[in-house]
């Protein structure tokens, strides 16, 4: 599937696209969301851990006093709970985790060139350019730039630019 395929989700500060959500009250949802230009508020998502990346774009975050430029290929790692202001001069687009740390463990790998992927429960492969190429149990497939899969299987080989997320239910 491609990220144009995914409904698109109004909020405040521009549109959402949910590539995976577990369940309707969910523990974990990945999404990728365009920020309009402009100063605006992340949602309060308490109880909540999230990871940012930015695809395109680049935006200056702001978590009390502290000042975070946040561009492509680098990682932001904050609690739901909080309070953080963005604001950019044109729009962003970013790749968005959410999950609950005490339900999900998610471990995420921005890969470039041939790797081979052991993950252990459900994988979201997001191909960040075009002729991204994936081998699952012998199965190859071709993708282009914003295409992303969810697989069970543990062993992915991968050629090409792209993020992995790894998220399985932690026993209760």
């Amino acid at each position: 599937m491609n990220l144009r395929d995914v409904k698109n989700k109004i909020w405040s500060g521009g549109i959402t696209k949910e590539l995976y959500k577990d369940t309707k009250d969910y523990n974990i949802r990945i999404s990728c969301a365009k920020i309009e230009s402009g100063e605006n508020i992340f949602s309060d998502f308490r109880g909540y851990r999230r990871i940012l990346k930015i695809l395109e774009g680049k935006v200056l975050l702001r978590k009390g006093e502290e000042e975070i430029e946040l561009i492509p290929n680098k990682t932001f790692i904050f609690k739901g709970s909080e309070h953080i202001n963005s604001k950019n001069n044109l729009e962003v687009l970013d790749f968005n985790i959410i999950y609950k740390p005490e339900k999900i463990e998610v471990d995420i790998k921005e890969l470039t060139g041939k790797n081979l992927i052991d993950f252990k429960g459900k994988t979201l492969i997001f191909s960040k350019k075009n002729h991204t190429t994936i081998e699952i149990n012998n199965n190859f497939k071709i993708m282009d730039k914003y295409d992303f899969l969810i697989t069970n299987s543990n062993k992915i080989k991968t050629n090409g630019d792209l993020i992995a997320v790894s998220f399985i239910r932690k026993i209760e």
